[in-house]
């Protein structure tokens, strides 16, 4: 065939090629546009099994569709087989909207797919489900002066013996302050692990609107090794499956005595502190705080400073020289301190005003 001729036949081939171009870019005759797209509501925020749902277009209509997923960008896509049996097809200009589970995994993608198109992919960032074991105490000891409240936490995993508590489970706070989706009227059991490794059952509960449950002292009522089980989740169509905490470690201990009788005597460079201390085999350290050295009063939420020192648990005094000025405000609380690092229930605290420094002569 000559130049002139495969010319010819390929510009008669042009207007046939555009129509069919046109037949996947051209609006349908609803309005709608078959370029492929994909949304998942919601989005974000959901744990592995939460219910979906997925809306979009992947043209042309009136096709079954299914969904595939690759553990991440650049793998090979694969088909969900759960998704396969379902009776999905495309309106007739190609638009879907289904339900279907999250994946369970970070970065994993999904896409609807039909035999001749597909859609954009869609990355999954599941939650990681929670179940946080800690001890409230619902009378914690406090000393206000004046107008301070100052609490001295106890470790984690420590009641105090004759002091009011709870355990409570928290499936919401994370270490960066992020708070995890609360699934409201979640079943919580709390287990106690027995002699042969096993777990009863000591108490259920379930999950109030902060994702918080809580089990009285009744139900906790001596040193054990305790988690918390997340029951399974099913309510709006969800399939969360169910989640064990790690093992909590719980004790009940006395609190070191206080001391008694503390003092102080100022210097312009200097305040010796003395105190008295009961008989108490509980006690290992003395905590000495100091706040202050301004032009102000200072407290113990904003002190002008606010420096720790650890002693024996037999010193009965220390001299404090460090950084001190004269005709200032100084305030300083001594605890107690077990080994276990629990507090005593109130610290001995007084104010103290350094003197005038005394001036040479002329």
């Amino acid at each position: 065939m000559s130049r002139r001729k495969t010319l010819a036949a390929a510009l008669c081939w042009l207007p046939v090629a555009g129509m069919i171009v046109a037949l996947f870019v051209a609006p349908s005759s609803t309005g709608a546009a078959s370029i492929a797209s994909l949304n998942v509501t919601p989005g974000s925020g959901v744990y592995g099994g939460q219910q979906l749902t997925f809306s979009g277009v992947v043209g042309p209509g009136g096709q079954a569709i299914w969904l595939q997923r690759r553990g991440e960008a650049g793998a090979a896509w694969a088909d969900v087989p759960d998704s396969i049996p379902q009776p999905w097809t495309t309106s007739s200009d190609g638009r879907f909207r289904f339900t279907f589970h999250a994946p369970a995994m970070n970065t994993v993608q999904f896409r609807v797919v039909s035999r001749t198109a597909e859609t954009p992919a869609h990355t999954f960032s599941a939650e990681h489900q929670e179940a946080d074991l800690l001890v409230r105490e619902l009378q914690p000891p406090s000393v206000v002066w004046p107008t301070q409240t100052v609490i001295e936490p106890l470790p984690r995993g420590f009641a105090v013996k004759g002091e009011p508590y709870q355990v409570r489970v928290d499936t919401v706070n994370r270490a960066n302050d992020d708070k995890k989706p609360v699934l409201l009227g979640r079943a919580v059991r709390l287990e106690l692990r027995q002699p042969d490794n096993s777990w009863a059952v000591k108490g259920q509960g379930s999950l109030d609107r902060s994702g918080y449950a809580d089990f009285g002292s009744a139900l906790v009522p001596g040193d054990g090794v305790y988690r918390a089980v997340l029951g399974d989740w099913t309510a709006n169509g969800d399939n969360v499956g169910w989640f064990p905490s790690l093992p909590f470690y719980f004790r009940i201990v006395d609190r070191p005595l206080e001391v008694t009788d503390l003092r102080a005597v100022p210097t312009p460079s200097s305040v010796t502190l003395t105190w008295k201390l009961p008989q108490d085999s509980n006690r290992q350290g003395i905590v000495v705080v100091r706040g202050g050295g301004g032009d102000y009063v200072p407290t113990w939420a904003a002190p002008g400073r606010f420096v720790i020192n650890t002693l024996g648990g037999s010193r009965t005094g220390y001299v404090d020289s460090s950084g001190i000025l004269p005709n200032r405000i100084y305030r300083y609380a001594v605890y107690t301190v077990s080994e276990d690092g629990v507090y005593s229930k109130v610290a001995a605290r007084t104010d103290v005003r350094t003197p005038d420094a005394q001036r040479g002569a002329l």
